[in-house]
Order: C-alpha cells, then structure tokens, then sequence
C-alpha cells in the first residue's frame, strides 16, 4: 500500500499509519508554520499513497502584529501549493481571542485553543461533506 520508503522518520511514521488507514480515504493535517507541523506535513506528503487525499488547515490567530502574523499563514498557503497539497485557512477576527480570554476568564493560550479547535472541528465537517 505504501511506497518503500529509506528515511527512518518516514518508516516510522508509515508503518504505524499502516495500522490505522485503511479505508481512509482523506487525511487533514494542521499546520501552523513552525518546523513540526511542517515537517509533518512534509512526511505524510511523501509517503501517502495517491489515493489517499491529504488536506492541511491552518488559523490565523490575528494575536500578532498584522504583517507578522499573516506572514505564518502565507507561509503555509504557500509551501501546500508549493507541495500540491489543498490548503484551508481560517481568519480569526483580530480581537476575538482576547475577547474570549476575558470572558472564559482563561489565559489567551487556552483561548486561542479554543477557537483553533472550532476551525478544525469546520474543516474535519468539510472533509467529511
């Protein structure tokens, strides 16, 4: 089912996927930008089979300086196109994290979490539809 494959992170990987794909017919990854999700990213593009659909999700948090904080997101968009993979991106209103860290009365980590898990739960819908 999976291609040979010589790098011992992606063996690992792919042999402990072999366990829990078949009859998947999709696959989403999110990825934020920083070197796991994008090296995730990258392992399970190289070792997919090809009728398996990967898709990557991604949130723009706002929570940075504007020009900063995009950055991570086009970085995103922009190496899935660069791999041939679908990439969605989620925009959260610049604010809405701080808003609900306030309301929850939680720290803005667990905020963010919060409405990064909102945007996966869309997506993995979406994936599913």
């Amino acid at each position: 089912m999976f291609m040979v494959i010589e790098n011992a992170l992606e063996k690992k990987v792919s042999d402990s996927l072999c366990e829990i794909l078949p009859g998947v017919k999709a696959v989403g990854v999110a990825v934020s930008g920083g070197a796991d999700s994008v090296c995730l990213l990258t392992v399970l593009k190289n070792i997919l089979p090809v009728n398996i659909d990967l898709k990557a999700v991604t949130v723009n948090h706002n929570l940075r300086p504007e020009k900063e904080t995009a950055f991570d997101a086009d970085f995103v968009e922009e190496y899935c196109r660069s791999i041939s993979v679908p990439c969605t991106r989620f925009e959260i209103e610049r604010g809405k994290i701080n808003q609900l860290s306030l309301t929850k009365k939680c720290g803005t980590e667990d905020a963010a979490r919060t409405v990064r898990y909102e945007c996966f739960n869309k997506f993995i819908k979406k994936l599913k539809s």
